[in-house]
């Protein structure tokens, strides 16, 4: 009888160990694919600032914003029916482009960030706000011209 119980009390710790050893093995696989997925994401904002410190600032139209959205999102300014984009469930929508003036009202810097994108995991969902984020200095080509059209 004392030797079924060490054989009984030998599964149980392997169940043990071995339930452990799983949870542990795919919290790993989680955190890597959640930094696969942010390094995606902060090349593609990266993408999108360095386009918007190049690009012409056509106020008041702000037609550059969906521009700068769509390299963010598609790594080209006008894409196609069938490009992809960089990371599931990123749509241009997620992109939110902001910009200081300098004293005469040219742009003076366009910040680049994500918002209410959702990660997707295995279990669940992280959502980014305002991150990953990137600020360029502009030195595209702005027209004093265009900018007293808008006021």
């Amino acid at each position: 009888m004392n030797r079924s119980r060490r054989k009984g009390s030998g599964l149980i710790e392997f169940a043990l160990g071995f339930s452990a050893l799983v949870i542990l093995l795919v919290g790993m696989v989680e955190i890597a694919v959640t930094m696969v997925m942010m390094n995606q994401l902060t090349a593609a904002v990266r993408s999108g600032a360095r386009f918007a410190s190049t690009v012409d600032f056509d106020d008041p139209g702000n037609r550059f914003v969906n521009q700068i959205r769509n390299v963010v999102v598609y790594g080209v300014p006008l894409p196609g029916e069938e490009t992809q984009p960089a990371a599931p469930g990123l749509t241009p929508s997620n992109v939110v482009v902001t910009w200081e003036r300098d004293a005469a009202g040219a742009p003076r810097s366009i910040t680049v960030s994500l918002h209410a994108y959702r990660v997707p995991l295995f279990f669940g969902e992280h959502e980014l706000d305002n991150r990953p984020r990137m600020t360029v200095q502009h030195s595209g080509a702005w027209s004093p011209a265009r900018a007293a059209l808008s006021h």
